[in-house]
């Protein structure tokens, strides 16, 4: 990556963000905790400190039945959750194309909604996709782009899939990361032991969540350089 002019990156996860080790420099890297309030104080802080542009990079829930597991996606436009809408630059997305062309990786060109809060049912997710007309949710990327269109600055977001459209999220995964985007295993052993039936569908959400992260760590390792070199800021 270029030194100038500096991209920088909001995560909600550590694990997010570890994907990025070697690609990113740790200093243009801030994680949110799975909370779309501290996503936005972090695209804000990052834009105080002279980021030039602000990637949204992290794991998502499908809300369509095209999307599985470790499908990779940038968005071209993106949606909040109360309407608002924002578009990524064309630019930015041709730079997309032309280097996951170049890899053979594919990675699709999709509408994201935003969410404050986790949508975890079947119910949520089919009401959110048929308001939204968005194929994939999360809680970080209206945020970046909010911040990103106060400050006049390009904003992008790539995202993994680690939840499909007909995968409910267990009330054991619910309120399981902390501030600093690690995951609370004890938080998780005790919702598990008043929901002992949440195991099964834990343990699922643990595998496909392994294969978003996976995706992620090649996007970052083959995609993200030379995605880089190809975006301006005209």
């Amino acid at each position: 990556m270029p030194e100038t002019p500096e991209i920088a990156f909001v995560c909600g996860l550590k694990s997010e963000a570890q994907c990025l080790g070697g690609v990113i420099e740790s200093r243009l890297i801030r994680i949110s905790g799975a909370s779309a309030e501290r996503a936005y104080d972090c695209s804000k802080r990052l834009a105080s400190q002279g980021a030039r542009a602000l990637i949204s990079f992290g794991i998502s829930g499908a809300l369509t039945d095209d999307l599985i597991p470790g499908s990779l996606l940038y968005a071209n436009e993106v949606t909040g959750p109360h309407g608002a809408e924002w578009s990524a630059s064309e630019s930015w997305c041709s730079a997309a194309q032309h280097a996951s062309k170049q890899i053979e990786l594919e990675i699709k060109a999709v509408r994201m909604v935003g969410s404050d809060r986790i949508i975890d049912t079947l119910s949520a997710k089919s009401q959110l996709q048929q308001t939204s007309r968005a194929h994939c949710v999360d809680m970080e990327t209206h945020e970046v782009a909010r911040v990103a269109n106060e400050e006049k600055i390009p904003f992008f977001a790539i995202r993994a899939i680690a939840d499909s459209s007909e995968q409910v999220i267990p009330q054991s995964a619910l309120n399981s990361v902390a501030a600093d985007g690690s995951v609370k295993p004890l938080a998780v052993m005790a919702r598990l032991a008043t929901h002992p039936s949440d195991l099964p569908a834990l343990i699922r959400l643990g595998q496909h969540s392994a294969k978003a992260t996976a995706a992620l760590r090649r996007c970052a390792l083959e995609f993200l350089p030379l995605f880089l070199r190809r975006v301006d800021f005209d």
